[in-house]
């Protein structure tokens, strides 16, 4: 598997210098098209420390996007479509850092005719290269007599599908040597051609001292047949036999296990979600990232607001308030207030007005709000201070939004506080969906469905869908 390692390296690599060429090609093309700087003067340009350590920063964030959609792993058995649809979904990440740095420090060449041959010729050479890599290794490995050689213990519908995209993705460099029958009735759906038997579990051991296998892949279920399972993985270890066993244990529906070594032991861990890992740390960094470039520019509508708050109401200009966060920890949620001063200690005598379903607190008509937290709250303006919250690490700019600890502790459902375990967010599914008007368990499904199905393409789809859904201003109480 050596030269998998080499490859991938190259494949980074490659990824790296595309990224480069692309980005100096789509600059000159965009600087060709601007009336005030020619060619010339362009390519006379000083580049600074501060230029080199901002490109510097986007090479290794441009890695982490790749990263986080799995297009390193070497074992990956997916096919190239899904491949093709994994990098165009990192290109467009990369490009849309580039949208937020260019409003950030204004890039004069960032614009639209560098954007789009920037995403093209990324997306189409990350693809092709990726293209000619799998058709090499699949001649080199067809040629190839030294494959290998991999073993499957037990015969059943999840091993004869792995061993079928085994034999299908020779780029891998595995041959299928065979099946161990393991105990029980095995209904696979392969014809009996496809299932080469050639042990049974009792006969293994033997089988091992007089054949030459590489590895042994152990497709047995975990509770019933555990004693076995240790067994072979004793004897392949004596052996000195790489051995592989299923990873899903307990055969979660929507929680993501993996493998960690912490010290000297090893755990599978069982996450709620897919946001860990690379991925989680790429959303945190576009969290950062475009959350200090939107305080930028939009602090001359903090200012505006802050002034127009103070002169029509008494009270603070800015509303604090505890909120449930990730793991349900309690925070201080940042909003620019909309209501008049001493609103909480008037909502218990409210309660009877709420029109909410579900534990939440909502009136259209609440009188506490003033005339200018009214324009705030339909255009979601009194949200924009989390975005400290966010860069505080409280929240995230998607997710499920943070509730009070009132709403929290009418809570009748278990599933209901699954949502607690992702940072809350400013926008999400919610939002763009209609807001208040969204009844409690939809608001509920929304929240599960964006954990559930969540990708940083979810994430970009999200918030670009929220300014449409802030200008419409539907469901904004």
């Amino acid at each position: 598997m050596g030269r998998y390692k080499f490859l991938n390296k190259g494949l980074k690599a490659f990824d790296v210098v595309t990224m480069v060429v692309v980005f100096i090609m789509s600059a000159v093309i965009a600087f060709s098209h601007l009336d005030e700087v020619t060619l010339g003067q362009f390519l006379a340009l000083r580049v600074s420390i501060g230029n080199l350590v901002l490109f510097g920063g986007f090479i290794a964030l441009w890695h982490i996007l790749f990263s986080s959609f799995s297009l390193y792993q070497p074992l990956r058995l997916f096919n190239s479509y899904s491949e093709a649809a994994d990098v165009a979904k990192a290109t467009t990440m990369g490009t849309f850092v580039w949208v937020m740095v260019a409003a950030l420090i204004d890039i004069s060449f960032v614009n639209s005719s560098f954007l789009l041959v920037f995403w093209l010729g990324t997306t189409a050479l990350s693809i092709l290269g990726r293209l000619v890599i799998r058709e090499l290794l699949g001649r080199f490995n067809r040629r190839e007599r030294n494959l290998q050689g991999l073993l499957v213990v037990g015969v059943n519908p999840r091993s004869i599908r792995i061993a079928r995209q085994f034999q299908a993705k020779p780029q891998h460099g595995y041959r299928l040597i065979g099946f161990i029958d393991g105990p029980g009735v095995h209904d696979t759906a392969a014809s009996d051609s496809e299932i080469k038997l050639v042990a049974s579990i009792k006969t293994l051991p033997d089988y091992l001292r007089k054949t030459a296998v590489d590895e042994v892949l152990v497709c047995l279920p975990f509770k019933s047949q555990y004693d076995d399972i240790a067994r072979i993985v004793a004897l392949c270890e004596e052996q000195g036999i790489t051995v592989r066993v299923l990873g899903d244990l307990f055969q979660c529906k929507l929680a993501h296990s993996r493998v960690d070594q912490l010290g000297s032991q090893t755990f599978i861990t069982v996450h709620p979600h897919a946001i860990n890992g690379v991925q989680g740390t790429t959303k945190r960094a576009i969290d950062i990232v475009v959350s200090a470039a939107l305080l930028v520019l939009l602090s001359p509508v903090f200012v505006i607001t802050a002034l127009l708050i103070k002169v029509t109401s008494r009270g603070r200009i800015l509303f604090t308030q505890k909120r449930l966060g990730l793991n349900k920890k309690r925070f201080r949620v940042l909003k620019f207030r909309t209501m008049i001063q001493g609103a909480e200690e008037q909502q218990a005598e409210l309660e009877k007005l709420n029109e909410a379903t579900g534990p939440v607190f909502k009136i259209i008509n609440d009188p506490r709000i003033t005339p200018v937290g009214k324009y705030l709250r339909k255009t979601s303006i009194d949200e924009l201070p989390q975005l400290i919250n966010v860069i505080k690490g409280e929240m995230s700019l998607v997710g499920p939004r943070p509730l009070p600890v009132r709403d929290f502790e009418g809570f009748s459902e278990d599933w209901h506080r699954r949502r607690f375990s992702v940072r809350p967010g400013i926008t999400g599914l919610w939002q763009i969906n209609g807001r208040s008007a969204v009844p409690f368990e939809q608001w509920m499904e929304l929240d599960l469905k964006y954990i559930d199905e969540w990708s940083l393409m979810l994430d970009l789809k999200v918030m670009l869908k929220t300014v449409p859904a802030v200008l419409r201003g539907s469901g904004a109480i």
